[in-house]
C-alpha cells in the first residue's frame, strides 16, 4: 500500500466531523489494524498548537478503517492529519489527508 494523501471537504471552526482512512487494500484476509498513531501539521495558515484539533480516540473498525473525530481548528489553516496504523501481522501502514478550516461567511 503506498502513502495516500486525502482531500478532505472544508470545516467550520466550530463544527466537529468525522475523518475516516480506508486500510482494506492493504489488509490480507484475517488482517487487522491494531493500533494507530495520530500525527497533525500545519500544511498552510497559523495555529501554534495544531495537534489540539483532534478530538478524543481513534475508532478502529472491523473492516479497516479508522475514524478520528476532528474539532475547532483556525480560520485559513489547513491541516495534515497523518493516521500511522500498526496491524496484527506487524504491517505499518499510512494513510493521510489535509482538512482546510474556513468560517462561513
Amino acid at each position: 500500500m503506498s502513502y495516500r494523501i486525502a482531500n478532505w471537504p472544508d470545516k467550520a471552526p466550530a463544527e466537529k466531523v468525522w475523518l475516516t482512512f480506508k486500510y482494506k487494500r492493504g489488509l490480507a484476509p484475517g488482517e487487522s489494524v491494531t493500533s494507530v498513531a495520530m500525527i497533525v501539521t500545519l500544511k498552510g495558515g497559523v495555529d501554534a498548537s495544531p495537534a489540539l484539533i483532534l478530538d478524543g480516540v481513534p475508532v478502529l473498525l472491523a473492516d479497516g478503517r479508522v475514524m478520528q473525530r476532528i474539532k475547532d481548528g483556525i480560520h485559513l489553516a489547513a491541516y495534515m492529519v497523518l493516521c500511522k496504523a500498526t496491524t496484527s501481522t506487524g504491517q505499518i501502514l499510512v494513510l493521510a489527508g489535509v482538512i482546510p478550516v474556513r468560517e462561513i461567511a
